[in-house]
């Protein structure tokens, strides 16, 4: 059900067109089983808008965990950031620890003050019901600010991993979207 909880628009759309036909239909006659039928409808409706702020979906939870890291960076926090990465993170062959490295350098020069990450798409969670460890790729634009901020943006696909319970960043490739959007960009050392 989750794919339904993410993706409400069309469910949102066949509600709409049906409560629309109902009222028209309920202007024209005046009966009150298409009262009855329209309320029922907003019901429906409403219940779905409470379901979808209620059930909490992978994609809901990579969601936030990529907000937290966006607010991580914000605030110059590293610890913030690498709760989010797995144990086994690597990036372009470079270990967990030289990327904390790295992100610690340009965070605390400056060089990198703020970065927004958004039209995440492309969504592929493949979670096997009896196993704990699922994996899940997704495909966003982020724009850094900074010292990298060049006035481009960047694609960036990414790889997560359910690691304790958790959505964690396993790996990701940054792509000049425009340019090249099939060869990685090499990663500042």
């Amino acid at each position: 059900m989750d794919w339904l909880i993410d993706n409400p628009t069309p469910v949102y759309f066949l509600l709409t067109a049906v409560a629309l036909a109902l009222l028209v239909t309920l202007w024209v006659t005046r009966k009150r089983a298409f009262a009855v039928a329209l309320g029922i409808v907003a019901l429906l409706a409403l219940l779905f808008a409470v379901l979808t702020l209620v059930i909490d979906t992978d994609q809901k939870r990579i969601r936030r965990a990529l907000d937290d890291m966006e607010a991580g960076v914000k605030a110059r926090d590293v610890d913030r950031i690498f709760k989010h990465l797995t144990r086994d993170f690597m990036l372009q062959g470079s270990s967990r620890e030289a990327f904390r490295a790295l992100a610690t350098r340009v965070l605390k020069s400056g060089e990198v003050e703020d970065v927004r990450i958004w039209d995440l798409e492309d969504w592929n969670v493949n979670r096997p019901e009896s196993a704990a460890r699922g994996t899940a790729r997704v495909s966003f634009k982020a724009k850094p600010k900074g010292v990298w901020d060049n006035g481009v943006y960047y694609l960036v696909k990414a790889v997560f991993v359910l690691e304790d319970g958790e959505w964690r960043l396993q790996s990701f490739e940054v792509f000049d979207p425009i340019a090249d959007s099939n060869t990685p960009l090499p990663m500042p050392k």
